[in-house]
């Protein structure tokens, strides 16, 4: 045992050769940096405030980013008979104001072509697997905060829910156009695939008189997956 005149109390002499060892490594720090070297606890604490900046920012960049519209995004077809053959055809739908112009007239037709089923309103401006829009088209992503949740590392997607509303029948020959905007994005939601966020797309669909023919909300969850999700698709 030594005595250690600094707290004037006995001390085994590795420990008084420990403390001695630390504070010429914080003398050297010292008179390398010209800054005082921090403790661990203060480290920490600024390293936590740092992290919770960085998450504000982050959070702040995706609110910035809802209700800013982009578009149009043109479809690479006019309503025309045969998609919507196609299409009742793989739905089982024998409606006939599908299929018939003189039954789609009383309904609101207008004698010279039919109707397209309202479910068909995210059809006519979809990309297809080239996953272009025609020339015209807005070339911008249609939803911006997806770029921004990718390089923060929420990168995998699924989808939740999808809602339809029409104001107006689609018919043969219009030619539809849609817009694309941000709704609404979810504070961050720890959820059993992992954590991440809720994002709401609004879709709006307009006709060549740029009349409102319907709406579409996508609701998404873009997350980290957590180790047991992982683990699972492993």
């Amino acid at each position: 045992m030594l005595h250690c005149a600094a707290t004037d109390q006995f001390m085994p002499a590795a420990e008084i050769a420990s403390s001695i060892a630390l504070n010429r490594v914080r003398n050297v720090y010292v008179f390398l940096t010209g800054k005082p070297q921090q403790s661990l606890h203060t480290s920490t604490c600024v390293a936590k405030r740092d992290k919770a900046l960085d998450q504000q920012e982050f959070e702040q960049k995706l609110q910035d980013s809802v209700g800013v519209e982009r578009g149009p995004y043109l479809g690479w077809d006019t309503c025309n008979k045969a998609m919507i053959r196609h299409w009742c055809d793989a739905m089982g739908d024998s409606n006939p104001v599908y299929s018939d112009p003189d039954v789609a007239a009383t309904i609101g037709g207008d004698g010279t072509g039919v109707l397209a089923p309202a479910t068909m309103l995210q059809a006519w401006t979809m990309v297809g697997f080239g996953g272009t829009h025609p020339k015209g088209s807005d070339e911008r992503h249609p939803v911006p905060a997806l770029d921004i949740l990718d390089a923060a590392g929420y990168q995998a997607v699924v989808a939740t829910n999808c809602e339809q509303e029409y104001f107006q029948a689609i018919a043969e020959g219009d030619d539809i156009k849609s817009y694309s905007s941000i709704e609404s994005i979810s504070e961050q939601k720890t959820t059993a695939l992992g954590v991440g966020y809720f994002l709401t797309q609004l879709m709006e669909y307009r006709n060549q008189r740029d009349e409102k023919v319907g709406e579409m909300r996508f609701r998404i969850l873009k997350y980290k997956p957590n180790d047991h999700t992982h683990s699972e698709a492993g």
